[in-house]
């Protein structure tokens, strides 16, 4: 096996690179209880990968590729998602809690967010076509000229979407939060 490659490795509470793991290429992979704060991952590849209870502060993901990827229970701050190469790009996140990142002109059709904290973030001009945000929590989390067709907000909340410049047939939604629809609109209901 090359050095630079890993194969259903299991990464528990140590991770063997300080700071960096430029380029590595990790599939079926498992990391459990890491922290990546400041961590660069430039140009890195993650096919099938799992992770669990791992922290993302402030880390660089620019070109890094990210196919069938579950994240549980982790943490993300300061994220610029839209570094990351798009090609084949699927991720999910369940009960992780998502703050201050950017998901700019980036095609995340299909992508999970469930049961999520996601919190003063910006999607904006992105495909999340078919994407599942069920039971998540989106405060202070805005969607601008984002492509929202036949996705799930059931039983997600605090959500700010501009539906002026969004697309959302058959999109689904639930009661009371479908209201807050109309707050792009200035339009108050008692």
């Amino acid at each position: 096996m090359n050095k630079d490659s890993f194969i259903s490795e299991v990464f528990k509470e140590d991770f063997p690179f300080k700071d960096s793991c430029i380029d590595k290429e990790f599939n079926s992979c498992e990391f459990i209880n890491l922290n990546f704060s400041d961590f660069n991952f430039s140009g890195a590849s993650f096919v099938d990968c799992r992770f669990e209870r791992c922290s993302f502060s402030n880390v660089n993901f620019d070109n890094c590729t990210f196919n069938q990827n579950f994240f549980d229970h982790c943490n993300f701050l300061g994220i610029i998602f839209s570094k990351i190469n798009e090609f084949l790009l699927q991720l999910s996140f369940e009960n992780s809690k998502l703050e201050f990142c950017i998901f700019e002109n980036i095609d995340m059709k299909g992508s999970v967010f469930t049961e999520d904290r996601v919190f003063n973030c910006s999607f904006i001009n992105s495909n999340l076509k078919d994407s599942n945000f069920s039971k998540s929590d989106f405060n202070k989390t805005n969607f601008i000229k984002c492509n929202l067709e036949n996705s799930d907000f059931r039983l997600a909340k605090s959500f700010y979407i501009d539906i002026s410049n969004c697309k959302l047939k058959k999109a689904k939604f639930t009661q009371p939060e479908v209201l807050s629809l109309l707050d792009s609109f200035g339009i108050e209901v008692e």
